[in-house]
């Protein structure tokens, strides 16, 4: 079962990684670099049918795709998985984007899931829905975390 941390805890307990949140090019190629964040700016910008489960920002441009990274690196709540990965969700308090499930949509979202945030050749993030989040309270703290 998933662990759920505050902001606040997340950084003491060193869960939050710090990165140069502003250097990160979030669509570019970094030199030397197999991986281009760009396939991932694409797949969750622009939805052109693809099989499977994708999500879909409404707003397809770079700034709104780069603030929502922002928003949730500085301020999200931390999400220690099953598989102990560390990753950021972020409420947006409204809908930013849609589910699809080989082609057809199956919920709206309003959150941002950001994964690998201490990596910037792999930094990426994505839209969710906060109804399948299951949290409420922080695991340390037990502040209020705004999903549920």
């Amino acid at each position: 079962m998933a662990s759920y941390y505050c902001h606040i805890c997340g950084q003491t307990l060193g869960l939050i990684k710090p990165v140069d949140i502003y250097a990160i090019n979030m669509t570019g190629h970094y030199p030397g670099q197999a991986y281009t964040p760009l396939d991932k700016y694409f797949k969750h910008t622009q939805y052109t049918g693809q099989g499977g489960i994708v999500s879909v920002y409404n707003a397809p441009d770079y700034e709104t795709y780069r603030q929502y990274g922002i928003n949730t690196y500085l301020s999200g709540c931390v999400e220690v998985d099953n598989g102990n990965r560390t990753n950021l969700l972020w409420y947006a308090g409204k809908d930013i984007g849609l589910r699809y499930n080989n082609g057809g949509i199956e919920w709206p979202e309003d959150t941002v899931k950001l994964v690998l945030h201490d990596n910037v050749f792999k930094f990426h993030h994505f839209s969710q829905a906060s109804i399948y989040i299951p949290i409420g309270n922080c695991h340390e703290c037990g502040r209020v975390i705004p999903f549920s």
